[in-house]
């Protein structure tokens, strides 16, 4: 259920809201409920639960679709076809959450305390600017996962990462909730309310505050790698930086925007710009070349290993400066 308050930003394109917006999300609850019970049950019928394989939860689903392929003299074609529609499901997943997401990120109280930067939008409608902030996060993070020793291990961590971000973001929502029936008489009351009483929707607020709270707080401990490794305190440590980073992040974008209306748009000079770059550049490149060259491509030949990490070097190099032109050059967001 949790990411399905994305959906709210397009009640707008509904012809009755209040009425067929609760139905949608009692429809989500319905399909998740169902999908998650039954599709246990099925893995359950192709999966030994004493022999997983170590790459259940990357290439798990794969193997299902393989099995049942096999069992009906299809061979791989169930497993090909599952990729296709797969990959399809995964793009427009991420379409969808990029542009529900910066809805609600740019709406229109938040774009007081958003740098101007981010609030501008091309002449398609769309915000640029807030997609090459998204890019550069994923990508500082997906250099950090470089420090991990096999790929599946950067898969579980992400998996793991995941576990413990979109459940601290919920937790904003579930303190709002409850900011909002404790002081009900400041705000307007709603064409749809789910749990008439104030109290008793404070109560479950709070209780899904709580729970959450402490599932999120479980999920910094890896439980892919083996206690006291290598890779589970570099797991432990990543579980850790990444969410301070995320909410330092969060904390210092109201002041990058009260820098900018304080300084005619402007927040930072030149050369603090300048400054800020080498240094994002620097850090990037260095832990994104350590890892490929230490882990993921160690045992590669060299002729293969080296041109494989420049290119993607000369990648990030390139977003980092396209992320950073307008500081460095002086411009102000329009």
């Amino acid at each position: 259920m949790n990411g399905s308050e994305l959906a709210a930003p397009y009640t707008k394109d509904m012809k009755n809201p209040s009425r067929d917006f609760p139905k949608a999300l009692k429809m989500i609850a319905i399909m998740t409920m169902f999908l998650t019970l039954f599709g246990t049950f099925s893995l359950g019928v192709y999966f030994n639960a004493h022999h997983l394989p170590n790459d259940l939860k990357m290439n798990g689903s794969y193997y299902a679709f393989q099995a049942i392929g096999k069992q009906f003299g299809m061979g791989n074609v169930l497993m090909y076809v599952f990729a296709v529609v797969q990959g399809i499901y995964m793009l427009a997943q991420l379409a969808v959450i990029l542009d529900a997401s910066t809805r609600i990120f740019l709406g229109d109280v938040a774009k007081r305390f958003m740098p101007s930067q981010l609030t501008k939008m091309s002449s398609d409608g769309l915000p640029i600017n807030g997609y090459w902030m998204t890019t550069i996060i994923c990508t500082v993070i997906m250099a950090l996962a470089a420090l991990l020793p096999q790929v599946n291990d950067i898969f579980n961590w992400l998996l793991n990462l995941n576990g413990i971000v979109s459940p601290m973001s919920t937790l904003f929502l579930f303190w709002a909730y409850m900011m909002v029936r404790l002081h009900s008489d400041r705000y307007p009351t709603p064409d749809y309310t789910y749990i008439k009483s104030h109290n008793l929707g404070f109560i479950v607020g709070t209780w899904m505050f709580v729970i959450t709270l402490a599932f999120a707080v479980l999920g910094f401990f890896p439980t892919d790698a083996e206690m006291g490794s290598a890779t589970f305190t570099k797991m432990l440590s990543l579980n850790i930086i990444v969410p301070i980073g995320m909410v330092l992040l969060g904390f210092s974008l109201p002041w990058v925007a009260k820098r900018q209306q304080q300084n005619n748009g402007r927040a930072f000079s030149r050369g603090s710009w300048l400054v800020m770059t080498a240094l994002l550049i620097v850090s990037l490149l260095g832990l994104s070349s350590y890892g490929m060259a230490t882990n993921l491509f160690s045992h590669w030949a060299m002729g293969v290993k080296v041109p494989v990490i420049i290119v993607v070097d000369a990648i990030l190099l390139y977003i980092c400066m396209r992320a950073t032109h307008n500081g460095r050059t002086g411009q102000t967001a329009e």
